[in-house]
């Protein structure tokens, strides 16, 4: 029995998904219905969905094929995750940022000094690194970005999965600040918690929110925040895209790190932080 065409093109894509799959900005595949400038065509194509079209200068060896066994291959725009942000320069603290290769990206925690690196921006290892991303990716602020000639903020150079923890150097280091949006212009350093501290965060999210120290972990590697009852937040204390912020004790004119969130509860009750004071060790990090 003939195949029909859309049976013929399921047998080439699972032949060739993998590899596919490999490219670089590639998050999904499928087959479906071809576009022509920005319109929806008859004919049923192999699909390549990526966050950004981007040019040959960037992906190199990573261009999508234009055909796979004959059968046309549409390479499609798609980002489920609006991210409202803008371009903002000097670059700050609780920026979205994002991978250039990966997912829909994080918050910029702060701008530090690296003992190997120069200045450097933090964030989470998951946000940065994601499933595939390595070193040598080109980091965009905004997240959304499409333009790769001005948004490029800096280069993955590495991190530390453990403490998800994650670096970047930046294309204009003289083009950024050591401050954090809304919280302060800039903190002294970073200091170990204690259950009980009152903290606060900006996340390209849910902005700023406050919480207290509830909990740490045996190592304390581990910190966990939960509403602060004296300044309750109107929602969530951390949402998807807070990822990379800093938790921050004020103590009148002065302010410390205490944690890098990493993810919160659904409900929205507790957000988890790594401990700041060891990520920096690890990545031999200095603020001011």
């Amino acid at each position: 029995m003939a195949y029909s065409r859309e049976q013929e093109l399921i047998r080439v894509l699972k032949k060739h998904e993998s590899n596919l799959l490999k490219l670089k900005g590639v998050h999904h595949v499928d087959i479906g219905y071809r576009y022509k400038n920005n319109e929806r065509t008859d004919e049923m194509v192999i699909r390549l969905h990526v966050f950004n079209k981007l040019p040959k200068s960037i992906l190199k060896d990573q261009m999508a094929p234009k055909r796979i066994e004959g059968y046309r291959v549409d390479v499609i725009t798609s980002n489920r995750k609006k991210d409202f942000q803008y371009r903002v320069r000097p670059l700050t603290g609780g920026l979205a940022i994002r991978n250039l290769y990966e997912g829909s990206g994080g918050t910029l925690g702060a701008i530090f000094t690296s003992k190997i690196y120069g200045t450097v921006g933090l964030s989470n290892y998951h946000v940065l690194y994601g499933r595939r991303g390595g070193n040598n990716d080109a980091v965009v602020q905004p997240a959304n970005s499409t333009d790769t000639v001005n948004d490029i903020i800096g280069t993955l150079v590495g991190g530390i999965e453990e403490l998800d923890a994650a670096i970047f150097t930046l294309r204009n280091a003289s083009d950024s600040d050591e401050g954090i949006i809304g919280v302060t212009e800039s903190f002294i350093d970073a200091i170990d918690p204690e259950r009980g501290d009152n903290v606060l965060k900006y996340g390209s999210t849910t902005e700023i929110t406050y919480g207290t120290i509830e909990g740490i972990s045996p190592d304390r590697r581990i910190i966990t925040i939960s509403h602060d009852r004296l300044r309750p937040n109107n929602g969530r204390i951390a949402d998807s895209g807070d990822s990379g912020s800093i938790w921050i004790i004020n103590e009148g004119e002065r302010n410390f790190g205490i944690g890098l969130h990493y993810e919160s509860e659904i409900d929205g009750t507790k957000a988890y932080a790594y401990n700041l004071s060891m990520i920096m060790i690890a990545l031999e990090l200095s603020h001011l």
